[in-house]
């Protein structure tokens, strides 16, 4: 068997520990990444919610169901943000046990560590972005939900306007009709005049004739 040169598995276990290092590094950026835009998302969707609660109230019929679509992607955005348990690879806890080891075998104990480590956060980070993908889609829903929702009451309250005023107009009594009544059978007003407006005959007129 050919002899193994240690400085030779000391340089790949360096160069691999360093491709490791840069592969956590990337999973890192990755999420951070992820929150990033996440952040994003649930700030605008607050704030939209907000300022149409504020100016339009809850009048609308089946209000909730869009806030509730929000509701659950909110959720699902906290669980995104929220500080997962990335793995950094070894311990520090575990630095003064390595510091026994020869070097070969410390730089494989920290490779080891530093693979396990990315097999970790490879699936953490799987789980964050599917979360994400999907409280992406029920915030989107929510939103067109909205506008949906108010479209249909709005084309309900103009339809429920129409009808009163088409009730109204059948319904009262026409005003020109009446002014016509009026007209056509006018009121004999026979009370008795005041006393200032008769005629009255002196005594001098009654004594000559």
């Amino acid at each position: 068997m050919p002899e193994i040169n240690p400085n030779e598995e000391i340089e790949k276990l360096l160069f691999l520990i360093q491709t490791s290092k840069e592969r956590i590094d990337r999973l890192f950026s990755d999420k951070f990444n992820i929150e990033s835009k996440a952040g994003v998302l649930i700030g605008f969707g607050a704030i939209f919610f907000t300022f149409k609660i504020a100016l339009e109230g809850t009048n609308e019929s089946f209000w909730f169901i869009p806030l509730l679509f929000f509701l659950v992607g909110l959720i699902l955005i906290i669980f995104v943000i929220k500080p997962n348990k990335f793995g950094v690879g070894t311990k520090e806890q575990d630095y003064d046990e390595l510091f026994e080891l020869d070097r070969v075998k410390m730089l494989t104990k920290i490779l080891k560590d530093n693979r396990a480590s990315i097999i970790k956060n490879t699936k953490n980070l799987k789980i964050i972005k599917l979360c994400y993908g999907w409280s992406v889609i029920f915030i989107i829903i929510s939103i067109l939900l909205s506008f949906f929702l108010n479209g249909i009451d709005q084309n309900h309250n103009n339809n429920q306007k129409q009808e009163k005023m088409i009730f109204n107009y059948y319904c009262s009594d026409s005003p020109n009709e009446d002014e016509e009544n009026k007209t056509e059978n006018p009121k004999i007003d026979i009370s008795p005049s005041s006393e200032d407006d008769i005629d009255v005959q002196s005594d001098d007129e009654s004594d000559k004739k």
